[in-house]
């Protein structure tokens, strides 16, 4: 497999091993899924994605898949993550600094793609947007350190803030927030922090 379709070749395995890992959690073990019979949500959301997020997000060094998104013909893959922002300069400040990333293109007043310097790696892009901040998102980062207190500690001088959080027993992130007021956590990867090669 070439060097290009790899990443389209992970993205499908992890995605493939999320759902159905997913599917075994919902059915409280393992086999297929428990019936959803109530789409409510409920004062265990947030611990239960805590839990999910821990199962499927653990750090792992980067790995090389064979060729099954290729030979199945899809040109597909993430582009960009988006993250709402309600104050774009102070937003586009921090997440330079705090990933040394750069914008791909001149920033437009309320949108920017950021790319890593170092040129490998995800996009993230900002969007101004005008809800406010969800104090339980959906979806959040997960920013791999190598040194886990000395960049919760950088991250902070620049502006993030640590968000209040009951961490259960061998917990390996810790919870910030941007200057935005969007959780984030910063998890203690070890080698897995490496940039891909």
């Amino acid at each position: 497999m070439g060097a290009a379709s790899r990443p389209n070749a992970v993205a499908a395995l992890v995605s493939a091993v999320a759902v159905g890992r997913l599917r075994e959690l919902d059915a409280g073990g393992e086999g297929e899924a428990a019936a959803d019979d109530d789409d409510e949500p409920d004062d265990t959301d947030e611990q239960a994605f805590h839990e999910t997020h821990r199962t499927l997000c653990r750090p792992h060094p980067p790995l090389v898949f064979g060729a099954a998104v290729a030979d199945a013909g899809r040109m597909i893959r993430i582009g960009s993550i988006v993250w709402g922002v309600r104050d774009f300069a102070p937003a586009l400040d921090f997440w330079t600094s705090a990933l040394d990333y750069r914008p791909v293109r001149e920033p437009d007043a309320d949108w920017a793609i950021l790319a890593p310097v170092a040129g490998r790696g995800p996009q993230l892009a900002l969007k101004l947007v005008g809800s406010e901040t969800n104090p339980s998102p959906r979806h959040h980062l997960d920013l791999y350190a190598a040194d886990q207190d000395a960049e919760v500690e950088r991250l902070i001088e620049l502006g993030a803030t640590r968000v209040e959080w009951e961490y259960e027993e061998g917990a390996d992130y810790i919870v910030l927030a941007d200057p935005d007021g969007n959780r984030f956590c910063v998890v203690d990867a070890g080698e897995a922090a490496a940039p891909p090669e």
